[in-house]
């Protein structure tokens, strides 16, 4: 919950460069998924739901090319 409230300050304070990838690594599902539900904006829900998905489809890449899948 501590990341999930960074996260949303960040937003706020106009500090979110959506290129700026290194920022939102460290998030997890859960993290992306709280962030959607509590965006003040349709404009945050949408940022977190891309985020979300991108962290979603960087771990899918990492199963197949370990070959977990």
């Amino acid at each position: 919950m501590e990341t999930v409230i960074l996260y949303q300050r960040l937003f706020k304070e106009g500090s979110v460069v959506m290129c700026d990838v290194k920022k939102y690594e460290k998030l997890q599902p859960e993290d992306t998924l709280q962030l959607v539900l509590e965006a003040e904006t349709e404009e945050q829900k949408e940022f977190y739901e891309m985020v979300g998905d991108f962290l979603l489809q960087k771990k899918q890449r990492e199963v197949i090319e370990r070959k977990l899948f």
